[in-house]
């Protein structure tokens, strides 16, 4: 008897209730915009603050300055071209290849129209980059017959988007570029006028 008594006296522990776990930060919707306005007011710190560099188009380059340093290891074959106001070039290099060395200006035109001049530096008949696609006829200009390579159906800002080449006197010259028509022929008649 005492035994049972002993079992009825020993009370079931009370079930504890325990409150919800709150998260380190409160999970409201004004708490989720606030979160949403802070992220967009670094990003916008981020913007305004970091350095980007200017977007702008390089320093033009002296071309008839290098012409002068070619001109001084090839001689008078090389084409210094003239141009009206407005033309500047973003390069003028002259690089040494297997076949032959070139002289080669970035032309841009007042338009901003892009026209690479390439002279091959050796004898006419040079060969020409595959890039070029099939000949679509030729251009009288400043006296020389250009033949015109045209892929602006295909690539129209390409920088073989469309090219001239004519055989000059001592060399090949290579036109090519995304420029309008207008811009080529002023190119060609300044090159052909440079190379007599």
């Amino acid at each position: 008897m005492s035994e049972q008594a002993s079992a009825d006296t020993s009370a079931a522990p009370a079930p504890t209730v325990q409150p919800p776990k709150r998260g380190r930060y409160p999970q409201t919707a004004l708490a989720l915009v606030g979160a949403i306005i802070g992220c967009l007011a670094i990003v916008a710190f981020l913007i305004l603050v970091v350095v980007r560099p200017d977007g702008g188009s390089r320093p033009a380059s002296d071309w008839h300055a290098v012409a002068e340093q070619v001109a001084a290891e090839y001689g008078a074959i090389v084409i210094d071209p003239q141009l009206p106001e407005g033309w500047s070039a973003n390069y003028a290099r002259l690089t040494r290849g297997e076949e032959a060395d070139t002289w080669e200006i970035g032309f841009l035109s007042p338009a901003e129209g892009y026209v690479g001049f390439v002279q091959y530096l050796g004898e006419p008949g040079a060969a020409l980059p595959d890039t070029l696609g099939e000949s679509a006829g030729t251009w009288q200009v400043g006296g020389r017959v250009w033949e015109v390579f045209d892929q602006r159906a295909l690539d129209p800002t390409g920088n073989d988007a469309f090219a001239i080449v004519a055989d000059l006197s001592s060399s090949t010259v290579l036109l090519h570029g995304s420029a309008g028509d207008d811009d080529f022929l002023v190119i060609a008649d300044a090159v052909a006028e440079a190379s007599r």
